[in-house]
């Protein structure tokens, strides 16, 4: 899941049910970017049944008969690259986390110094793309990169910018080099 937390204090939720008994890995990554060098946010899994973590202090309320299991993301973070989305990405904590069957889960992401930046939270460990567009996943990977998707008010120009300028510059690199191919052919003959 691809999201951003735009505002100071803001926290991002996410809802899903567990369809068996299971242990997952859940995880905060942050894109390598200036724009998130101290961006660090944390994951708090919320349901009837997890371990809950006490010495922690959440930004919202928990309903009640819920309780919260805190992820906290680390200091020094090491990085690695993901194919799919083309982007390198810090490391966060990974824990994993027994799921009853059956039962709701609540997921947020939170940075406890009130910080904005971009995540990619890593729930399970099945990356299944079958049966899938691949022109929609990349649609989709694109829109959530630019921020566009959710409920932002905005459009990010300098983003556009970007793109623009670097599918510019692959255009014109690709049209020189044939262009320098017919000229010698032309040279040669």
């Amino acid at each position: 899941i691809y999201g951003s937390l735009g505002a100071p204090g803001e926290v991002d939720f996410y809802k899903f049910t567990a369809n068996k008994a299971d242990a997952i890995p859940v995880e905060a990554l942050v894109p390598v970017r200036a724009s998130n060098r101290d961006f660090h946010p944390w994951v708090a899994l919320i349901g009837k049944s997890v371990a809950p973590t006490t010495d922690v202090q959440l930004p919202f309320a928990l309903p009640e008969g819920l309780q919260a299991h805190v992820i906290r993301a680390p200091q020094e973070r090491t990085y690695f690259y993901e194919p799919y989305s083309l982007e390198r990405f810090y490391h966060g904590t990974e824990e994993k986390i027994q799921l009853a069957q059956g039962e709701t889960y609540y997921v947020a992401v939170f940075e406890p110094e009130r910080r904005t930046g971009t995540y990619s939270l890593g729930l399970g460990s099945v990356e299944n793309f079958e049966g899938t567009s691949k022109v929609g996943t990349v649609w989709n990977v694109v829109v959530s990169k630019l921020g566009l998707a959710g409920a932002r008010s905005y459009v990010p120009l300098l983003d556009l910018f970007a793109i623009f300028f670097s599918l510019a510059g692959f255009g014109i690199g690709l049209g020189t080099n044939f262009f320098l191919e017919d000229f010698e052919d032309g040279l040669l003959n």
